[in-house]
């Protein structure tokens, strides 16, 4: 499949929003320790993009997906989308306390 911006574009209009200022995410990511571009790989899982979707917006391989995938697993504790969203919940009430 080529990449195309039109592609990337149609994917996120398609996902679901997250329910978090971007102020909110920032410190998320920079409470978890994360890169920035593991943060943006995490902001598009939780918004249930697949990984090839989440490669064809941020222009990158499937490969170098799965690498930060197992670097953020890592660092959170967590294994998998349900466990990682469960952890970016309970670090947000944190932070809005």
């Amino acid at each position: 499949m080529a990449q195309t911006p039109e592609l990337a574009t149609d994917i996120l209009a398609a996902a679901p929003t997250l329910p978090l200022t971007a102020d909110v995410w920032q410190k998320i990511v920079e409470t978890i320790g994360l890169s920035t571009k593991q943060g943006q790989i995490v902001e598009l899982m939780l918004r249930d993009l697949s990984d090839r979707e989440i490669a064809l917006v941020l222009s990158i391989s499937e490969s170098t997906i799965e690498t930060h995938k197992e670097r953020i697993s890592y660092r959170t504790g967590t294994r998998g989308r349900m466990q990682l969203a469960m952890h970016i919940l309970a670090v947000s009430h944190q932070i809005r306390q």
